[in-house]
């Protein structure tokens, strides 16, 4: 009767202490577990350093820009400083930026763009011409010689080669120049995309052969390091002591530094082998990306 007892009460100890543990297993599934703080310390530090580091290199670029020549082409370009992606992010990035150089070139764009002639050859490459631009100037007289050189371009004798260049047609012809000039255009547009689908493909291919040589290298360099052994150095040394009075062996074990080194270095190129690969690779990538689109846009033509 009391083994009989005895294994009752250890078979119910049994059950509530696997219960309790079920409890407690349920209970730590549903609690939330906290991020531990020096874990969100320093993936903030982390953060703010690449962000630091962006910066960093957007400043010493901006402050590299010639500022005069960079006003200037906005200008050419038909369009305002104001609204400057690249001045925006520059002076987000405390660039130092030559606002006079900035402003004087933008103003002998400006004074450029204005030109009679200058507007005609805008027409003629086929690009808009912003009028609003030209404070002070004759507006009637540069749109009739915008409209000139638009007249040029979209002679149904230049389709081909303006579709050739590469350029997207903008739809700036007038309906009665269009219907003969677009046949022509995506003619030109066509060799234009043949060449660049088999340009690209030529690349794609020699990315492959580059690889192959890359990889080769890699492999070299992993049998290298693999047939380093630990470079591990075992010491020996027997010591007195004085409590036991007894002498006892101690062992010591380091790495011999050139090895280290070696070591390394080998691990080292072996990263900057893989990361190549990875760069070739995602150009490769690009470029497939690239030729989806071109072939899509040849076929509607």
């Amino acid at each position: 009767m009391k083994t009989q007892k005895k294994s009752l009460v250890l078979a119910s100890a049994l059950a509530i202490g696997m219960a309790g543990l079920g409890v407690a297993q349920e209970t730590a599934r549903f609690t939330p577990r906290r991020t531990p703080m020096r874990v969100l310390v320093l993936s903030l530090a982390s953060l703010l350093l690449l962000t630091s580091c962006a910066s960093y290199f957007l400043r010493k670029d901006c402050e590299k820009t010639n500022w005069f020549q960079y006003g200037q082409g906005v200008a050419m370009q038909g369009k305002r400083l104001s609204g400057d992606e690249r001045v925006k992010q520059c002076e987000a990035a405390g660039a130092d930026i030559n606002g006079a150089d900035l402003s004087r070139g933008f103003k002998a764009g400006m004074a450029s763009y204005c030109m009679p002639d200058t507007v005609f050859q805008n027409g003629k490459k086929g690009e808009f011409f912003n009028v609003e631009m030209c404070d002070g100037e004759q507006p009637r007289f540069l749109q009739k010689r915008h409209a000139e050189g638009v007249k040029e371009y979209c002679a149904k004798s230049n389709g081909y080669s303006a579709g050739a260049t590469g350029r997207k047609y903008n739809n700036i012809c007038p309906k009665d120049q269009e219907a003969a000039f677009m046949p022509e255009f995506n003619r030109g547009r066509k060799t234009y995309l043949k060449a660049t689908i088999e340009n690209n493909e030529t690349r794609i291919t020699e990315i492959d052969s580059n690889v192959v040589g890359i990889d080769r290298e890699r492999i070299m360099l992993l049998t290298q390091l693999s047939a380093m052994g630990d470079g591990k150095v075992i010491t020996r040394e027997m010591k007195y002591d004085p409590i036991t009075r007894s002498s006892r062996e101690e062992v010591k074990v380091t790495e011999d530094p050139e090895t280290a080194r070696r070591r390394d270095n080998l691990r080292y190129d072996l990263e900057r082998k893989q990361r190549e690969i990875e760069t070739k690779r995602a150009e490769q990538e690009t470029l497939r990306k690239a030729n989806r689109e071109l072939k899509t846009e040849l076929a509607t033509l």
